[in-house]
């Protein structure tokens, strides 16, 4: 069976009685293996990783390119040797990694379910409400002292006890 100049690919010039099951399978096989779908495993391989930072600190892999610059290994004069790298995307990946580092690590647990309310919350909550009624009932205390403890305590959930 002779074969297409691009690569490999099955010749398309066939009468329908030549075209069979082999004939079908060479030309599925040939799709699937240049797919770019085909290589899944790119991310997870460590070479791929070092062509990645390789990529970032702007040294270009030509092995690499040449799977995508000529994907059917023509001898053309078209086809560059090299390639001048052009670093689009380290600007925004700095401003990511400047953003990430800037932000703040305060996450919270929420719970979603309205009767799954700790015990713990309850307890911060009574003694939330014991404090303001000593506060209330002490009767010791001048209008100043009263506001200077109701703002020392206001700042309750945020100290803790």
């Amino acid at each position: 069976m002779s074969y297409n100049a691009i690569g490999g690919f099955p010749s398309q010039q066939l009468s329908f009685s030549r075209k069979n099951k082999a004939w079908r399978k060479k030309c599925v096989d040939f799709g699937d293996d240049h797919s770019l779908l085909h290589y899944h495993l790119t991310r997870k391989s460590v070479y791929a990783m070092k062509i990645n930072y390789d990529l970032l600190n702007g040294k270009i892999h030509m092995n690499d390119l040449k799977a995508l610059i000529n994907p059917y290994n023509l001898d053309a004069s078209f086809i560059p040797d090299s390639i001048q790298h052009y670093p689009m995307l380290n600007s925004k990946l700095n401003v990511l990694r400047g953003e990430e580092s800037k932000r703040l690590f305060d996450f919270r647990v929420v719970v979603t379910n309205p009767t799954g309310i700790s015990e713990i919350e309850e307890e911060k909550n009574n003694q939330v409400n014991m404090m303001l009624q000593k506060l209330i009932a002490d009767q010791s205390q001048s209008e100043e002292e009263f506001n200077q403890s109701l703002e020392f305590h206001s700042t309750f959930p945020q100290r803790g006890l």
